[in-house]
C-alpha cells in the first residue's frame, strides 16, 4: 500500500497487468515515484525490484474529423482507475481539486469531457462525436488518472 494526498492505494494497481510482478514488500519510494522492494517477477522468482511509474500517454487522431466519431486513448493508467479527459481552448495552468499537490492540468479553464475506466492493461478509450460546427477549431486536450495523481502531457487538437 502507498499513501498520497488522495488516500491509500494498493501498489499492485499501479503496476501494468502484463508486467508479471507481484509486490511482496515495498521498501522505499523516491520523489520521482520510483519504488524499490522485494517481489515475485515474471519467472516466479523472488527478487529485488525498481518500479518506475509509467507516464500517461494521450493519443488523439490527427486531425480530428468534424461530423464523425473520433477515437482518443490514454495508456499507462492504473488498471480500473477512472481517467478524466479534459479540454479547453488554450494552454494555461489549473490545479486539479481532486488531486491536491499532483501534476497540474496545463489547460486554461479546463472543462471535463468524460470519465472513462481504464481496462486491465491500463488503457482508457474514449469515442467522441465531434459536431460539424467545430470544423476549423483548435483545442487543448489532457487526461488525468486521479488514482495515481498523474496527468498526460497536453495535446493540441485541430478539427478538420
Amino acid at each position: 500500500m502507498i499513501w498520497d494526498s488522495t488516500g491509500i492505494h494498493d501498489l499492485e494497481t499501479l503496476i501494468p497487468a502484463d508486467a508479471g510482478w507481484s509486490v511482496l514488500q515495498a521498501e522505499a519510494i523516491n520523489d520521482f515515484g520510483q519504488i524499490v522492494g522485494i517481489g515475485t517477477g515474471p519467472t516466479n522468482m523472488t527478487s529485488a525490484f525498481l518500479l518506475t511509474p509509467v507516464a500517461l500517454a494521450l493519443e488523439s487522431p490527427d486531425p480530428v474529423r468534424a461530423g464523425q466519431t473520433n477515437a482518443f486513448a490514454v495508456s499507462g493508467a492504473g488498471p480500473g482507475s477512472a481517467v478524466t479527459f479534459v479540454w479547453g481552448r488554450r494552454a494555461g495552468a489549473a490545479s486539479d481539486p481532486l488531486c491536491p499537490g499532483g501534476a497540474p492540468i496545463l489547460i486554461s479553464q479546463p472543462r471535463r469531457l468524460a470519465v472513462v475506466p481504464a481496462d486491465p492493461r491500463g488503457v482508457a478509450a474514449l469515442e467522441l462525436f465531434v459536431a460539424s460546427r467545430f470544423r476549423g477549431a483548435r483545442f487543448q486536450l489532457q487526461a488525468a488518472d486521479r488514482a495515481g495523481c498523474r496527468v498526460s502531457p497536453p495535446v493540441e487538437v485541430s478539427v478538420e
